[in-house]
């Protein structure tokens, strides 16, 4: 496919968000980038993305689409350039061309930096953490939701004040669930929502899953895998520790429907190995839903013990155990109540979606003041 470019007369300075996809919603990231556009739209702001560029299926490899970003994009001599760092790879000879003009301001969105992703290594690791470094280090500015990840970026060589933080917000809808007592024939309800099957553990949940005893637990996967081959190894796991007829994979399903999946289970898990922010667990949380968690920096930073049910990252025992004592209705209408009380303390969502339109207004005036 030709790339498309958007008619000589769009007005500039233009805002460019070359995200791929993010039309599709899977992830809190997609959706989150789905709102910046469609406000900045409804605000009568310049936007080129997906919605005038569509992407072609090549996309989805690294070479082809570092060259047809290049090609696509590359018009832009006047305007704000907004990506995501993960996206570094394919986006990497766009930003080189863009960061030449000084017309051009680059703004770099952090929701996970590569360094963390510990199950990855070898030669194409260490090119992609590359390409991020550099991405990161010529940044006009760069966006990021927790402290976290502010310092994770300093230590990559970035100048602190070139860093912007956005705290992410939550949506609360409507009143706490009910926290139902187990009877011991019935199994507990979990809640797993997200893609990423990988990343965010789902191997050692499952793992955990089949020591149990008794009617055990059965898990619903609200969310769709990063790619085929993630989805069947995430299957092949269920099919081999005889797991089937307690895993439901419901797939994507709309936010819409996500407080219906939460009125209807009794633990949400999020057992990851990394995460930037989790803005699931947050909706959980202001839910009132008890949650386990691996202990991450991300969930440390706004989460006490008395919150939510931790356990170390990949430890499978400390998951069965915590599967476990789970079942007891006290411990979970006492963490129910905890993180719902937490959760009131944090951002609304609205307020995130603001914060960035404040940002980008910043961007564009610098723009135009040359």
């Amino acid at each position: 496919m030709r790339p498309t470019q958007p008619p000589h007369t769009f007005p500039e300075p233009a805002i460019v968000v070359p995200a791929y996809q993010f039309r599709e919603g899977r992830t809190g990231g997609q959706r989150m980038w789905r709102d910046f556009v469609d406000l900045w739209k409804r605000h009568g702001l310049p936007v080129i993305c997906e919605d005038e560029i569509p992407a072609p299926p090549s996309v989805s490899r690294f070479v082809p689409a570092a060259l047809w970003y290049r090609k696509s994009y590359g018009f832009l001599r006047h305007g704000v350039c907004f990506v995501d760092s993960s996206s570094a790879n394919r986006l990497h000879l766009l930003m080189r061309a863009l960061r030449r003009r000084p017309g051009i301001r680059l703004v770099v969105l952090v929701h996970h930096l590569r360094h963390e992703f510990r199950w990855m290594a070898g030669p194409l690791f260490r090119l992609l953490q590359h390409q991020e470094n550099w991405l990161l280090r010529n940044a006009h500015r760069v966006v990021l939701h927790t402290e976290k990840e502010r310092n994770s970026v300093i230590s990559r060589g970035v100048d602190p004040s070139r860093i912007t933080l956005i705290p992410l917000g939550v949506e609360r809808e409507g009143p706490p669930v009910v926290i139902r007592d187990l009877p011991p024939d019935e199994s507990m309800r979990l809640l797993w929502v997200g893609g990423d099957f990988d990343r965010k553990g789902m191997r050692p949940l499952l793992e955990a899953m089949a020591r149990e005893q008794g009617p055990g637990s059965v898990l619903t996967v609200a969310g769709a895998a990063g790619s085929p081959e993630e989805e069947q190894r995430a299957r092949d796991n269920v099919k081999r520790l005889h797991l089937e007829a307690r895993t439901n994979f419901l797939g994507h399903i709309p936010r819409s429907e996500l407080r219906a999946e939460h009125e209807s289970h009794d633990v949400f898990v999020a057992p990851s190995a990394h995460e930037g922010h989790g803005i699931a667990v947050d909706e959980a949380l202001a839910c009132g839903l008890p949650c386990l968690l691996t202990d991450l920096p991300a969930f440390r930073e706004r989460l006490a013990d008395t919150d939510v049910r931790f356990v170390p990252v990949g430890d499978v025992t400390a998951l069965h155990q915590a599967l476990t004592d789970l079942r007891g209705g006290d411990l979970r209408r006492r963490l129910a109540k905890a993180g719902a009380a937490r959760a009131a303390t944090f951002p609304s969502y609205e307020d995130t979606i603001a914060g960035y339109d404040v940002m980008m207004r910043q961007e564009l005036e610098l723009v135009s003041r040359g």
